[in-house]
């Protein structure tokens, strides 16, 4: 079990790697867009992208050398990853700089509410085990039609994308799918989060997807420009995003 040791499950093999392309971000999908969007993505904050990955498969710093007490915790899904965007442009090193804060970067492609729950619950296993109380907690939930398939302690995590994946990823997502399956699990794991698993730690949220945000009473997060892969949050969309949260944070400049 991974309960223990290590702190949290891999993040889909990506760990301990700098690339320069990653998920939907590749360089195939690239030079198509430059074909439509030349004079968007001939910008300077496109160029250069690169994704680091700590030990756990995170684009954050290795987990021995954050200091956890004077962090902030993010998790969510490529919107909070950042991707096409380069690190400082992320929503959570923008707004590090706002709250004069490390942001730890929990983000994972794909990711579903249900994986965020795991790892908070993961997370919250061992800081309690070694006196640890970050400043603060912060979701960006994605949307609720996705759920999270483990595989000798690697995250896949599926979506309405596996269904163009191969045959174990299709059964999968035929199966979990049904109904409202996704949904419900998803809403409990929302909850669970906001309202139950952080005792005395501030926890905030926010959503880049209507039917989530309008579950959590918030108000969208929009796009208001495009990463690098012409599908996510652009630099612009990532700053606002930040400042949202740093305003619910109470800790802005």
């Amino acid at each position: 079990m991974f309960l223990s040791n290590p702190v949290l499950p891999i993040n889909e093999n990506s760990q301990n790697q700098t690339v320069s392309w990653w998920g939907v971000d590749d360089e195939k999908s690239y030079d198509n867009n430059l074909k439509e969007h030349g004079n968007h993505l001939s910008n300077e904050c496109f160029q250069n992208i690169t994704y680091t990955f700590n030990e756990y498969g995170y684009r954050t710093e290795p987990f021995k050398l954050i200091d956890w007490n004077n962090s902030i915790l993010m998790f969510g899904c490529s919107m909070c990853f950042g991707a096409g965007l380069k690190y400082e442009h992320t929503i959570g090193e923008q707004l590090s700089t706002l709250v004069d804060s490390p942001i730890i970067n929990l983000g994972i492609n794909g990711g579903s509410p249900y994986v965020q729950m795991l790892n908070s619950n993961l997370l919250l296993t061992y800081f309690q085990k070694n006196n640890i109380y970050p400043k603060a907690v912060i979701y960006l939930w994605p949307s609720l039609d996705r759920f999270p398939m483990f595989d000798n302690r690697i995250i896949y995590n599926m979506g309405p994308w596996s269904l163009n994946h191969n045959a174990d990823h299709k059964q999968f997502m035929k199966y979990f799918s049904t109904n409202d399956n996704m949904k419900i699990h998803n809403q409990f794991a929302i909850q669970l989060c906001i309202n139950f698993l952080w005792k005395d730690i501030p926890v905030i949220s926010g959503s880049f997807f209507k039917e989530t945000a309008t579950l959590l009473g918030k108000e969208i997060l929009y796009n208001k420009d495009f990463a690098r892969d012409m599908i996510h949050p652009g630099p612009i969309s990532a700053k606002a995003a930040a400042n949202y949260l740093a305003n619910q944070l109470n800790l802005s400049s």
